[in-house]
């Protein structure tokens, strides 16, 4: 992450939250009020912070790592966090003063391990202790769920819109419901599409058969049955036979799809597609970055390391004679001794350890960090999806076409009433032998409807299957990858152990050997002095 791009928090324009919305239904807090709830004392956000001044000075020897590993870091002392450290100046001979940094986390933690990734459901939880640095009653409990509903509940949506039936309808996770007028289901795409191709296939197949009708009853109308109900007939099967030409030709039916049909079939596939990109993004950025605890952690590890190369390990002692034979030792800071909270080999000084100012912007630079990983690993792919999707579904490459009637005959004709008899006979005849062939019509058509039913639910069994299967082995690869991961680091936790307890004896024997200098340099002087005093 560059360090030029840490985002402050403010009011944002939030492309994930709103593509999420877009194709999920879901809602998530916004972003830049996820932590209002997440603050320590003096508003330090995601922790509590505690400076205690120490009655002692602990002089550590540099080389000394056991001293650090039992004295700093994560989870030590019962509490998350422990930083010690010297301050100039002293009483009683001392020219620094010890401090300890008590720090405890405000987030989802693991355990007793460091802060990790992956999705967790957040809730309220409440200080352990009554009054603990000033903080009651509101102040004292704190919630995730807010963060947890951006950060996880987010991608969890994108997933159920893409892998279930009823996408998002129903749905809810950690508190928040989608709403069913907001609700996404991809099957609604493959609905509508079939409804306009069976509209198509309908005009299309009614044509033909108006087309035979046309053939019977010839393509010019006899002089005689002008003025006739066949005349009327005639006209009825020349104004049916044009509507539908029309129609079928406005719905581009190619014999198994209709052009509206298949418009809304790749309006459903860029959504699909945009929808499992973000998803992909985002499954990779909630394991490594999701927890903005963990960009904190490695903020306060990087503060250690640079307090015990410039801090705890710059002090220097002197031994002083006093009366009576005595001795006295005095602490001083060496001149490259820095009582600032920095990162360790970076410039950044967030201020005196001893200001809880300091800690507090140590706190907003963590959540800045957090922030502008969402910029990278989510606002910044969404932004990419949104325009893909509003390109793909504009006027200009969505084109649904006009369905609209041909022509303005009127069919109405007026009979005397000599001859209302024939005409209605007349009528009646040509309506019993279209209905006949409207009726074996509809009974082809169910026919048809039926096996074109059975032929798509075959192929959606077949498709599913193939999902599972590449869902299946991707989650082998993923579990795979996770196994070998959790080795590498045991193993490398195992040589550091081993390194440590190399250090631990090296050091006991160089303390030994300095004990028999030490024992041998007092005698000697013993010596001297019975000697001089003979």
């Amino acid at each position: 992450m560059d360090e030029k791009n840490v985002i402050p928090l403010t009011s944002d324009n939030d492309s994930w939250n709103k593509a999420v919305s877009l194709l999920t239904g879901y809602k998530a807090p916004e972003r830049h009020t996820l932590f209002d709830e997440l603050l320590g004392n003096e508003k330090i956000k995601q922790m509590k912070v505690e400076i205690s001044k120490q009655g002692y000075v602990d002089y550590v020897d540099p080389d000394d790592f056991n001293w650090r590993v039992e004295n700093a870091g994560f989870n030590i002392q019962n509490t998350d966090f422990v930083i010690p450290f010297y301050m100039r100046g002293g009483s009683n001979g001392h020219g620094v003063t010890m401090y300890k940094a008590r720090i405890t986390l405000l987030g989802n933690k693991n355990g007793d391990g460091a802060p990790v990734g992956g999705v967790v459901e957040g809730g309220e939880f409440k200080s352990q202790y009554d009054n603990h640095l000033g903080l009651t009653g509101e102040d004292a409990v704190w919630t995730t769920a807010p963060l947890t509903q951006y950060a996880y509940g987010t991608g969890r949506a994108l997933e159920r819109m893409l892998d279930n039936e009823n996408g998002t309808y129903g749905w809810s996770w950690n508190g928040k419901n989608v709403a069913n007028d907001q609700a996404v289901s991809l099957k609604s795409f493959d609905t509508a599409a079939a409804a306009f191709d069976r509209v198509g296939e309908f005009f299309s197949r009614q044509q033909k058969i108006v087309e035979e009708w046309q053939r019977r009853v010839g393509t010019e109308q006899d002089d005689a049955w002008r003025g006739q109900a066949a005349g009327v007939f005639w006209n009825l099967i020349h104004t049916i036979d044009r509507q539908y030409s029309g129609y079928a030709k406005d719905m581009g039916f190619t014999g198994t799809h209709s052009k509206q049909g298949n418009e809304i079939r790749e309006a459903k596939d860029a959504l699909s597609k945009a929808a499992r990109t973000l998803q992909t993004s985002w499954a990779h950025w909630e394991l490594y970055m999701g927890n903005p605890l963990r960009w904190l952690h490695d903020l306060l590890v990087e503060v250690t390391d640079h307090v015990w190369e410039r801090n705890i390990t710059q002090i220097t002692y002197k031994v002083q004679s006093v009366a009576r034979g005595g001795t006295r030792t005095t602490y001083h800071p060496t001149s490259l001794m820095d009582d600032t909270a920095t990162r360790y080999g970076k410039s950044d000084n967030f201020g005196k350890l001893t200001d809880l100012s300091t800690w507090k912007a140590i706190g907003e630079m963590a959540v800045s960090h957090w922030q502008a990983s969402v910029i990278e690993n989510l606002v910044e792919p969404a932004n990419a999806a949104l325009d893909e999707i509003h390109n793909k579904w504009s006027s200009t490459n969505i084109d649904l076409g006009t369905v609209r009637t041909r022509g303005d005959d009127d069919l109405t004709s007026s009979y005397s009433e000599d001859k209302a008899a024939k005409e209605k006979a007349d009528a009646e005849a040509a309506a019993a032998a279209a209905q006949k062939k409207n009726d074996d019509f509809i009974a082809w058509q169910k026919a048809e409807a039926e096996k074109a039913k059975a032929e798509a639910a075959k192929a959606k069994a077949e498709q599913e299957a193939k999902e599972k299967a590449a869902k299946a082995e991707q989650e082998a690869k993923e579990a795979k990858a996770k196994a070998e991961q959790e080795a590498k680091e045991k193993e490398a936790k195992a040589e550091q152990e081993r390194k440590e307890k190399e250090a631990k004896a090296e050091q006991a024997a160089k303390e030994a050997e300095a004990e028999q200098k030490q024992a041998a340099a007092e005698a000697k002087a013993e010596q001297k002095e019975a000697q001089a005093k003979a």
